[in-house]
């Protein structure tokens, strides 16, 4: 059982190394790393006790990265999905299901494929720590048991979670999808609001990552630990002394790491083999049953071929307008719509109906938590242009321009399933400013999707992009202050007057077309 898993998890490991999300994820913690240590003389800070900023010192510079980690926990999750999908998407699970490997082995390896890609990771946020204190540190005194120490001790286990937890979503079917990317996105936020408003869930969710002890040791007089972009001024930084780590507390962070393992071995209960057919056993019924016989009561069409003129064909460039792209229009709305999840139907009705009910004050707000639910169908779109790519017959210049511009339109119309009702209620009260921001945001995430999906070649990473913009315009854009300006530029779908008065509409008009050129280019140029 040990070689094989051993085996398993290096070559995985080896061959993910070489795609482009690692690059991405790795360079997304560095840069997180830098925005979170500003300069010590700015008016701002990320983690403030009391009215005060951190001392940046080994100790200090240790607990703001150790609060990193609970926020890089989301793109981490996000890093290491979809590990066993790959294998069903290239074939290897099917030479893995008759093979002598055991589920359990699988499982295990994957786990320890996941935990290889997390704490090369932490070793990022690792060297960083060391380097913003080196850059920006306010004191030449470095101890590695105060910076890095409670790096690794709170991050290892947290990554082992999160490694954990991505293998059992990818083995229930429920969660397998986009619907295991929103419950994980909805549980990190609400853990993240809950520590800084203080609630139980907050203390639970600390306790879990193992930051509350430190939270307990800086902050002992009930002062209070914010977190986010706060302005300071000149006040006076507050000194902390550090956390003293005993060998108690720190074997007790170790068998914690278990616990992810826990979660990883706990998916044999719904882990199928890659043995679909038994788990799609209502659908094959349900066809034999019912569909295949409907569709056999329907005559079938033989087109005899015509020798003589079968040299004669028609030009692609000479076919009019409507027998050459609508008939691709329509196939990629069909695409759009088929296999999505029956519930999504009835959401997406459900989004109709709401966005016509008689609320003029409200319609905006309304659109902002609507756009939520077509990022189903958007990442579809995303995953399929991967697909797309790597075909010979779509990768002509001619077919994928042409293929290109039809999956967008395809999926601006499928799009407006969700808003058509409360575009009508906007043009019906007369708010044409907000109605134009609605349909430039219908034409812009798209082509975002397209654009994302053609380099990076997976919906995970349009999920974690999307869904953090989704959460930034539905916060930080409806308050005020130094965020405000951020919020605006952000607001891709134009809900306040300020991004009106900005000319976002036409910003996000213009980035369309840049996205879609993008798009286009990537087809050209990524390699077959």
């Amino acid at each position: 059982m040990i070689y094989p898993t051993v085996y398993l998890a290096r070559a995985d490991l080896l061959n993910r190394l070489r795609r482009p999300a690692f690059l991405f994820v790795i360079a997304l913690a560095a840069y997180a790393s830098y925005l979170f240590v500003p300069p010590a003389t700015a008016v701002n800070a990320t983690i403030v006790i009391g009215q005060s900023r951190l001392f940046y010192d080994s100790a200090g510079v240790g607990f703001i990265f150790a609060v990193l980690l609970t926020y890089l926990a989301l793109p981490a999750f996000f890093f290491v999905r979809g590990n066993i999908s790959q294998d069903t998407q290239t074939k290897h699970g099917f030479l893995v299901a008759p093979s002598r490997i055991s589920s359990a082995s699988y499982l295990l390896g994957k786990w320890l494929s996941n935990m290889g890609m997390l704490t090369l990771l932490l070793l990022t946020v690792s060297v960083m720590a060391i380097v913003m204190l080196w850059t920006r540190g306010e004191t030449n005194l470095i101890l590695l048991s105060h910076l890095v120490l409670p790096i690794w001790l709170i991050g290892l286990p947290l990554m082992s979670f999160v490694a954990g937890l991505a293998i059992l979503f990818e083995t229930v079917p429920l969660l397998r999808g986009t619907l295991g990317s929103l419950v994980y996105f909805v549980l990190w936020i609400n853990g993240i609001e809950s520590v800084e408003q203080g609630s139980l869930f907050g203390d639970f969710f600390t306790a879990l990552v193992g930051i509350l002890p430190l939270f307990e040791s800086i902050n002992p007089n009930g002062a209070g630990v914010n977190i986010g972009s706060i302005f300071v001024g000149s006040t006076q930084p507050f000194v902390w002394q550090g956390y003293q780590w005993t060998a108690q507390l720190i074997g007790a962070r170790l068998v914690w790491i278990s616990a992810g393992l826990l979660f990883a071995l706990s998916g044999l209960a719904a882990f199928d083999r890659f043995q679909r057919n038994r788990a799609n056993w209502l659908k094959q019924q349900l066809e034999k049953r019912i569909i295949n016989p409907l569709l056999a009561r329907f005559p079938k069409r033989i087109v005899k071929a015509n020798v003589q003129n079968a040299a004669q064909l028609t030009p692609v460039g000479s076919l009019s307008f409507l027998k050459n792209w609508l008939p691709l229009i329509k196939g990629e709305i069909l695409l759009n719509l088929k296999g999505q999840p029956y519930w999504w139907y009835l959401v997406a009705a459900g989004c109709f109906f709401y966005g016509l009910l008689p609320n003029e004050t409200e319609t905006v707000l309304q659109i902002k938590q609507m756009a939520i639910v077509p990022i189903i169908m958007w990442s579809g779109v995303s995953a399929r242009m991967q697909q797309q790519v790597n075909s010979l017959l779509l990768s002509a210049p001619f077919v994928s321009g042409r293929h290109l511009l039809a999956a967008w339109s395809g999926s601006v119309v499928v799009s407006w399933l969700v808003f058509g009702g409360a575009g009508l209620s906007l043009l019906l009260s007369g708010q044409i400013t907000h109605l134009f921001g609605l349909i430039v945001a219908t034409l812009f995430v798209p082509a975002f999707a397209l654009a994302l999906g053609t380099f990076m070649g997976a919906r995970r990473t349009f999920e974690l992009v999307y869904l953090l913009w989704w959460y930034l315009i539905n916060t930080i854009v409806v308050e005020a202050g130094t965020l405000l300006q951020l919020g605006v530029v952000f607001d891709f779908m134009s809900t306040t007057p300020e991004a009106i008065v900005a000319g976002m509409p036409f910003v996000y008009a213009v980035a369309t077309g840049v996205l879609l050129g993008i798009a286009a280019l990537g087809r050209i140029i990524r390699p077959q």
